[in-house]
């Protein structure tokens, strides 16, 4: 996860104000899509401090939606997993339905 962190905290570098659009060197490096990179790189920085979180807490690897363990392949594939597949697939599921009905 370390490595994981290091490499996003690196690319989120070059923003000058991290709570703002994207600045003109995202824009020309990413195109249309600089917030979206922008945002999902912000994203995915929260999930990882959340784990070292957990980990420190010693919660770290068990499921935020049942509380059973999450499985090992799972946690070796993403590290900063919160979900077990079963909760994951529930909320990929919810969030469908949601998008579906914004769509309306």
């Amino acid at each position: 996860m370390t490595f994981h962190l290091a490499e996003i905290l690196d690319e989120l570098g070059s923003i000058h104000e991290p709570d703002s659009d994207a600045d003109p060197t995202w824009c020309a490096r990413w195109g249309s899509s600089a917030n979206v990179v922008k945002e999902s790189l912000l994203r995915a920085r929260d999930d990882i401090n959340w784990a070292f979180a957990r980990i420190r807490e010693g919660t770290y690897g068990n499921c935020v939606g049942c509380g059973n363990e999450i499985e090992l392949r799972k946690l070796e594939a993403v590290p900063w997993s919160k979900l077990c597949v079963v909760c994951q697939e529930e909320s990929d599921q919810h969030q469908q339905v949601e998008n579906r009905f914004l769509e309306l």
